[in-house]
């Protein structure tokens, strides 16, 4: 059905699957010896296969964490073929990370998290590079815990007050060991007696649910009995 052209080369991009394409060919009248004026040509049947367009999707199960946590991103792509490497990319810079998952504990706050395909082997493939969305991380700042001066010195037997200098919005203390403090959850808690060397730790987490660990040395000091005189014979 229709007639696409007039000569011996015939193209186009309009054919669909299972059509058939064939060639009439049509003698000119004036011509000589010819028992009939047309003959045609075998048919061939075309198998045409649509364009895939590549897809990549990134995910993670949290883009909001604190400093120093680990966060977790896999990749999932779609007609693509057979993908043999996957390109990380933070900032738009290449990271050494080439499979399906990466993971980092070093991102920033508002960091941009993408990643990108090259595919291969695919049967119709859209050239050029596939990226995917971009993710970005909302990194919150860890409470920091010092203490000054590092240890603290008391005679063997008596208290001291623990005091912890803390930056950051803190909602929550956690002193260990807490059968050594008079309330684990107090900001400046007071030891109960002691007469061995201790460290005592204290958690502390944030509005945000991070947290920070900090720990200072407590040292009992025994006390020596200085006699106020002195005789030869010890009287």
């Amino acid at each position: 059905v229709g007639v696409f052209g007039n000569n011996a080369v015939f193209s186009t991009s309009a054919l669909k699957e299972k059509d058939n394409v064939r060639c009439v060919l049509t003698v000119l009248p004036a011509a000589r010896c010819f028992t009939q004026n047309t003959a045609i040509s075998s048919s061939i049947v075309m198998h045409v296969r649509s364009v895939s367009t590549p897809a990549l999707q990134i995910y993670s199960t949290n883009s909001v964490a604190c400093a120093g946590d680990t966060l977790i991103f896999s990749a999932n792509s779609s007609n693509a073929g057979t993908v043999t490497q996957y390109q990380w990319r933070i900032n738009d810079v290449n990271t050494a990370s080439t499979n399906g998952n990466f993971s980092s504990f070093k991102l920033k706050d508002k960091d941009q998290v993408s990643c990108a395909i090259q595919v291969q082997n695919s049967l119709c493939p859209a050239s050029g590079e596939t990226k995917s969305n971009v993710i970005t991380v909302q990194i919150k700042p860890t409470p920091v815990v010092t203490f000054s001066p590092p240890e603290l010195n008391i005679a063997s037997g008596k208290q001291v007050q623990l005091n912890a200098k803390v930056i950051g919005n803190v909602v929550a203390y956690n002193w260990l060991p807490a059968q050594l403090v008079n309330d684990a959850q107090a900001a400046s808690p007071t030891t109960l007696p002691l007469s061995a060397n201790t460290k005592f730790s204290v958690l502390v987490t944030d509005a945000n649910g991070c947290k920070s660990l900090g720990s200072i040395w407590v040292n009992t000091l025994n006390q020596i009995f200085m006699p106020s005189a002195f005789s030869p014979n010890g009287d």
